[in-house]
């Protein structure tokens, strides 16, 4: 059996992914790059 390890995240890293989903936690922010995202450049 294989034992996999992980190494602890950095708090950078936390703080980066928190605000993250703190961004994208907002329906209207979430609704507008969803709009962003299918607009073609």
């Amino acid at each position: 059996m294989d034992i996999k390890t992980t190494s602890p995240i950095d708090k950078g890293s936390i703080l980066s992914i928190s605000k993250l989903f703190k961004v994208i936690s907002d329906p209207t922010r979430l609704s507008v790059l969803f709009l962003l995202q299918k607009k073609e450049c």
